[in-house]
């Protein structure tokens, strides 16, 4: 005989037809919770501080603009004495003596770039906008606040498949972000400028000083050559007045031509000798030479010292070089002044955009509102059923 399996008394399973009727009595507290809930998301988007992003596009500047920089290309000439030659033998020259001066668009936006990732016109600009903001910071971590908050101006470089770098902005306004950048861009713009006239003027310190160093080391190599020929002339001249006394002793007033012998010589009955002795050509012919010696004039050196006419004509090279003046010229026609714009940048087209979640908050807010409610309903409609049982 089979025993009876003992009731507990109530059905495990859901009904669900009275999970909806109690959810449904239970309206109002779900209503209740959602309310507050609202309320509680209300009172957050209230009391969180708002912050706004923006982004626009830094492009380089046009190859139109970039034209008012061609009186720099021009410094393609070294001085007067390229004059004259062919155009291969002046480019040759100019190149000899590393002439190159040139600036890019590339050129201007690195240097926009770290001028503005200096943060120091920014940061200047951010205390001003931004005062009432930084007002509650203790007075010792404002300038750090200051630069945090200047920080957040960045310029991004290009990702993946795009071509220009992007000009983005964090700020507690949109308005106090985009005035923070049109103030503080065309004090970068000027930074900019001082930066490139600052390079050009140590270029040309550059190139003074190395024209002078060049030059130094030619005049050294043009008075070496020059003692070295003092010195072979004067032993020329003391060996031939030995010759030319000897002549005299000899009574050679007029001697006869040197015969120069070489190994090949038909004469087979003669040793192979350099030269005779010199003293047979006769003294008046020694004498003769040694006054041509002492009158050649520093003119006609070229014809006795080798390299002479070369290191000459270097010498004029650089003693007519006027690169030093040209960069002077091309650097006062530069547009590095008032309306220097090393990059575009249009703020007009800057896209702007809350931080506020206004409706994703409020969303949340009215989901999770409605599920604790719910689940308050359910829990306390079991609880109740709970302690009917047990009573």
């Amino acid at each position: 005989m089979e025993n009876p399996v003992p009731s507990n008394g109530y059905d495990d399973e859901i009904d669900l037809f009275q999970l909806v009727e109690t959810v449904w009595d239970g309206k109002w507290l779900i209503a209740l919770f959602t309310a507050g809930a609202m309320a509680l998301g209300g009172g957050f988007l209230a009391l969180a501080p708002t912050t706004y992003t923006g982004d626009v596009q830094l492009q380089p500047q046009s190859q139109a603009y970039m034209s008012q920089f061609s009186s720099l290309y021009n410094i393609s000439s070294i001085g007067d004495v390229t004059a004259g030659r062919s155009n291969a033998d002046s480019q040759d020259l100019v190149q000899q003596r590393g002439v190159a001066l040139q600036l890019t668009a590339e050129d201007l936006r690195t240097t926009f770039i770290r001028e503005f990732e200096d943060y120091a016109e920014v940061r200047a600009q951010t205390s001003s906008v931004f005062a009432d903001e930084l007002s509650g910071v203790e007075p010792s971590k404002r300038a750090l606040a200051a630069l945090a908050m200047a920080k957040d101006f960045k310029i991004a470089r290009p990702g993946k498949n795009q071509e220009n770098y992007r000009l983005t902005f964090e700020a507690p306004s949109e308005a106090g972000g985009l005035e923070v950048l049109a103030r503080a861009l065309p004090e970068v713009y000027a930074g900019a400028a001082s930066q490139i006239r600052q390079n050009i003027e140590n270029f040309k310190v550059a190139t003074l000083a190395g024209a002078v160093n060049e030059l130094a080391a030619v005049e050294a190599a043009l008075q070496a050559k020059v003692r070295a020929y003092e010195y072979e002339t004067t032993s020329r001249v003391a060996f031939l007045r030995e010759q030319a006394e000897i002549a005299r002793e000899l009574g050679i007033a007029q001697g006869t031509s040197v015969r120069v012998l070489t190994p090949d010589s038909s004469d087979s009955s003669v040793a192979v000798r350099a030269e005779e002795p010199l003293y047979e050509r006769g003294y008046r012919a020694l004498e003769k030479e040694i006054s041509l010696i002492q009158n050649r004039s520093p003119e006609a050196f070229g014809h006795y010292i080798a390299g002479y006419r070369e290191l000459v004509e270097q010498r004029e090279l650089l003693l007519s070089d006027t690169r030093v003046a040209q960069i002077e010229r091309a650097l006062g026609q530069l547009p590095l002044g008032e309306g220097f714009t090393p990059v575009v940048i249009d703020l007009e087209l800057m896209d702007v955009k809350s931080n506020r979640k206004t409706s994703l908050v409020l969303a949340l807010s009215l989901v999770l509102g409605g599920m604790v409610g719910v689940l308050f309903v359910l829990i306390r409609s079991g609880y109740r059923g709970y302690k009917a049982r047990q009573a």
